[in-house]
């Protein structure tokens, strides 16, 4: 238990380092919530959308040159397999391996 609260500790920390980040960037807004004020509303800005954008559209032509030549069958066994193997890990993690 004492690591899970050392490891959302450091989550936690990270998070709002790169919330802190984002909005000097202009790429977010933090509004903090009118029923609960314990919880920090995080809205990207026009500028952040726009970066969405530009971001998925890289995403997406990474994902075509990848997966270029490969048909849908080989492209959804990798996709198993790479599923299985993340599932391995969690499993690995959640029973308290380093």
């Amino acid at each position: 238990m004492l690591r899970l609260r050392k490891q959302s500790a450091l989550l936690f920390a990270a998070l709002f380092a790169l919330t802190v980040l984002l909005e000097r960037k202009g790429l977010i807004k933090r509004v903090r919530n009118r029923q609960d004020r314990r919880t920090i509303n995080i809205f990207p800005t026009p500028k952040g959308r726009n970066l969405k954008n530009e971001l998925l559209a890289h995403a997406i032509r990474i994902n075509e040159t990848a997966t270029a030549g490969l048909t849908e069958e080989k492209i959804a066994i990798v996709r198993n397999v790479l599923a299985h193997m993340k599932g391995n890990l969690d499993r690995e993690d959640d029973n308290g391996a380093a």
